[in-house]
């Protein structure tokens, strides 16, 4: 991929962001996930997910309906060579992705039991350790003195950063 593909596939993929956030009825959750550009960048495959799943075709025919004024969006909002011919279509790859993480937790629980796989789902609080050094900043100040307890690590033009040590806070 060329610099100047990369580049048109992320300004299209930002402006349809930009245009279904705009016009959507936000009946429906759509994520433009990918750009996909063909016959030297002439025409343009938007893939989106939609949640819930069961409002997908309601949102693809309503990008369908819309192709023409996001082709115009698109040319009031970028600067391209070549506006390209815009279709819209439902991310298969990327719900068969979700689908093998799915089956992945499911077989890797298969073997367990009801109470393993609770404490598996349950996310474990570390134990809080005390900070070794406790880091503070003090703004406006072009100099530092002698006494200043604990180590200066940075020193700018209007501000300084004192590492204090533990013993030093006592």
């Amino acid at each position: 991929m060329t610099f100047h593909h990369v580049k048109i596939t992320e300004t299209i993929k930002e402006l349809a962001m930009k245009y279904f956030q705009r016009e959507s009825n936000r009946t429906s959750l759509m994520t433009i996930t990918s750009v996909n550009l063909f016959d030297r960048d002439s025409k343009a495959i938007i893939l989106f997910t939609v949640l819930p799943e069961n409002r997908e075709h309601t949102a693809l025919d309503f990008a369908k309906r819309k192709r023409a004024e996001f082709r115009d969006f698109i040319k009031a909002n970028a600067r391209l060579r070549v506006i390209p011919f815009i279709d819209f279509e439902i991310d298969m790859g990327e719900k068969n992705r979700q689908r093998m993480d799915e089956l992945t937790i499911v077989a890797s629980d298969a073997g367990k039991s009801m109470t393993e796989r609770i404490a598996a789902s349950e996310p474990e609080t570390p134990a809080k350790a005390e900070p070794k050094e406790k880091v503070t900043r003090i703004r406006k100040i072009k100099e530092v003195s002698e006494g200043t307890k604990g180590k200066v690590v940075k020193k700018r033009k209007n501000s300084v950063k004192v590492v204090k040590l533990k013993e030093d806070e006592d």
